[in-house]
């Protein structure tokens, strides 16, 4: 007497489902690296933005008191990051975004360009989130004082190569100077509290869903051992 060996026809979802669970959790730690990278880079490239106006500053009163080329120079290199990082914005805000054209300028701003995609990806990934929007906003009205300076030095210059500037002209450009300053300070700061902020949050969803992913994951990983080894 012959034995009729029927097969047992296995449901595939299982497997397809933790193939697919494993692709999405190692996207996820992937844009965790990716967004953990790029706020670290925003954060050093903040100081390094902050330093470069400070510097245009004190060079740019110093030129103004002594018409000495060499600080014009030191004006223009510390100018010169603030601008990059801003030239790096708007290529970003554009439809017809260039990458090549916004990590050239976050270089020119200084910032390492191990860290540059992270910065970019960052930005157009979630650049459109409420929480980095106001960070980019706090950008946004900094620019604006950048651009004022930008001009003050140039009116500077422009007087200081058309002659010797009276006393009182050059009292009030130095308090000029003075006034941009006072008016960004409060700028970079709020830019990095709320940088941090985002920083957190974004840490803390991207803990969550991915300590769920992993759960449903070993919840599968049990249902399969179960289904096809203890009770087959």
């Amino acid at each position: 007497m012959h034995t009729t060996h029927v097969a047992v026809r296995r449901p595939v979802w299982p497997f397809a489902a933790l193939c697919l669970l494993i692709a999405a959790l190692v996207g996820l730690m992937y844009s965790a690296i990716v967004i953990d990278k790029g706020v670290r880079a925003y954060a050093t490239g903040e100081s390094l933005w902050s330093k470069g106006r400070k510097d245009a500053m004190h060079a740019l009163e110093l030129y103004l008191f002594s018409a000495d080329e060499q600080h014009w120079l030191s004006y223009q290199t510390g100018l010169a990051v603030p601008l990059a990082d801003r030239a790096a914005r708007l290529e970003m805000d554009r439809h017809d975004f260039d990458e090549d054209k916004a990590f050239a300028a976050f270089v020119a701003g200084r910032n390492h360009p191990a860290d540059v995609l992270a910065m970019i990806r960052l930005y157009r990934w979630l650049g459109w989130h409420e929480r980095l929007h106001a960070v980019v906003e706090v950008w946004v009205l900094a620019d604006v004082h950048i651009l004022q300076l930008e001009a003050l030095g140039n009116e500077i210059r422009r007087q200081t190569t058309a002659g010797n500037i009276p006393i009182e002209q050059l009292r009030q450009l130095g308090e000029e100077i003075t006034r941009i300053g006072t008016a960004i300070d409060p700028l970079e700061t709020e830019f990095a509290m709320r940088l941090g902020e985002t920083a957190r949050w974004m840490q803390d969803v991207l803990d969550i869903v991915i300590v769920t992913a992993a759960m449903i994951m070993l919840l599968l990983v049990v249902y399969i051992f179960a289904y096809f080894v203890l009770l087959h």
